[in-house]
């Protein structure tokens, strides 16, 4: 029987914060672009990033947005596996995973989940976690990523119960190895 260890939920407060800054750099982007501060002129540099960093954050904040708009757990962690609703709505089972480590770009540390090439069909990952294992594997991340950013916890405790759940699906599978 599977049981829940522990779910993390999204953070009202976190993603409040993350959607304020993010609405913030969409203005200062778009003020640099219309020549409202610094030193911007039609067709010049500061011209085009001020319009690119508009866009970047003006979508970072709609996905904030839609962030806050989802109720739910976004990540469950099972005795069966591990769920990531940003990346699928299936259990990843603890038998698909050949390895996991912390990776970091920046600040930004995330779980990385590498799951054997024979249990990747049974997956129905998302457009979105496609996307992002491009994006990872171009700058040498391989597997799928687990991001902590705007839930509640952080990823030193999604890394305790993702051993102590681990532990007991082992315990599970071998009964004759406790103690």
């Amino acid at each position: 029987m599977d049981e829940v260890i522990a779910s993390f939920k999204r953070s009202i407060p976190k993603l409040l914060g993350m959607l304020t800054l993010s609405v913030l750099f969409t203005l200062a982007g778009a003020l640099m672009a219309l020549g409202v501060i610094g030193d911007t002129r039609p067709g010049s540099l500061n011209e085009f990033f001020g319009y690119a960093g508009a866009l970047f954050f003006g979508l970072c904040a709609l996905g904030i947005l839609l962030q806050l708009l989802r109720g739910g757990p976004i990540v469950e962690v099972t005795t069966s596996g591990i769920r990531y609703y940003r990346l699928s709505p299936d259990i990843i089972p603890w038998t698909a995973i050949s390895d996991m480590s912390v990776e970091a770009v920046g600040h930004q540390r995330f779980l990385m989940l590498k799951v054997r090439p024979d249990a990747r069909p049974q997956l129905s990952l998302s457009r979105y976690s496609r996307v992002v294992e491009i994006g990872n594997g171009a700058l040498g991340f391989h597997g799928l990523p687990i991001s902590m950013t705007g839930l509640s916890g952080s990823l030193d405790d999604l890394i305790r119960v993702v051993e102590i759940a681990r532990a007991k699906a082992n315990d599970r599978r071998n009964p004759s190895s406790r103690g």
